[in-house]
Formats: C-alpha cells, sequence, structure tokens
C-alpha cells in the first residue's frame, strides 16, 4: 500500500451488516495473540456479543474503509467520566502499512468530541507492532506498571 492509498481512508460507523467482518476479524490469529481475551470466539457467542455490544451507550465504533473495503475496527469504551478506551483490529492484508496510525489520529478527536476525554489504549507489552502504530498515532506511553483485564500491561495515552 502507498501514501496514495491512504488518501482513500474513510471511517464509517459500524452496521448489523458489519457482524461476519468483525467475526473474522476476532478469529485472526495474530488478533487472538495480542488480545487480552486469546480464546477465540464460537459464532454463537460473536452473535451474542455483538448484539449487546451494538446496544452499548458507552461505546463507539468505526469500520475502517479504504476506498470502499472494509478491512479494520476502531472502537472506544468509556472507561468513567474522563477517559475512554480504544482498540483498533485491522485486516493482516493492511497492517504495517500504515493505516493503523491514520486511523488513530483520525478517531481521537471523534471520541474527545464525543465524551471530552483523554484517549487510552492498553498494549501487551511484546505487542510491539501494536506500540509503533499507537506511537506514531501520537500517543505517548506511561511509565507506570499497570495491569489491564488481569494482565500486565503498557498504557498509552493521547
Amino acid at each position: 500500500m502507498d501514501s496514495a492509498s491512504l488518501l482513500d481512508f474513510s471511517l464509517v460507523p459500524v452496521t448489523d451488516d458489519d457482524r461476519d467482518l468483525l467475526y473474522r476479524l476476532a478469529l485472526d490469529p495474530v488478533a487472538r495473540l495480542w488480545s487480552f481475551d486469546p480464546t477465540a470466539p464460537t459464532r454463537k457467542q460473536h452473535e451474542a456479543w455483538f448484539a449487546a455490544w451494538m446496544a452499548r451507550p458507552d461505546c463507539a465504533r468505526w469500520i475502517v474503509r479504504l476506498g470502499e473495503q472494509r478491512v479494520g475496527l476502531i472502537w472506544a469504551e468509556r472507561a468513567h467520566q474522563h477517559a475512554a478506551h480504544v482498540s483498533i483490529n485491522l485486516a493482516s492484508s493492511v497492517r504495517g502499512n500504515g493505516l493503523g496510525p491514520v486511523a488513530l489520529r483520525a478517531v481521537v478527536p471523534l471520541i474527545r468530541q464525543e465524551w471530552d476525554a483523554v484517549v487510552l489504549a492498553y498494549i501487551l507489552p511484546g505487542n510491539t507492532a501494536s506500540m509503533r502504530c499507537f506511537e506514531r498515532a501520537g500517543f505517548q506511553c506511561s511509565p507506570l506498571a499497570v495491569t489491564y483485564k488481569g494482565r500486565e500491561a503498557r498504557l498509552y495515552a493521547a
């Protein structure tokens, strides 16, 4: 992917039509490896999770598109009044090409506008690709040791 391809980047709201894409992204081996819950969901579990997730008012969610192709997901969960957690999962075909930082830079102002919140990301210590992605998007790594969902994590903030 060249930088001209990134000009076709856009964010669109997640809809019920994205259910299968999100399931495929959730099953990706790299996504599972670096997830705070490495257990792959069954289709039935995914369907239940998706319905509940779409109904949550404390979540914001966007599909990452290149042209008309839907290639990933960014979502944020309000952690408390002035903080939101953000996560990103891109299809393996577009990872490592600069799309992640571009998408994160675009979504941070949307999250701040929606919730007036600092935007946080928790990343497992060995996930250097994700750390680089968030750093290139302008996030700063906290020097403090943190635990997230029972696991050691690096805390990034924008």
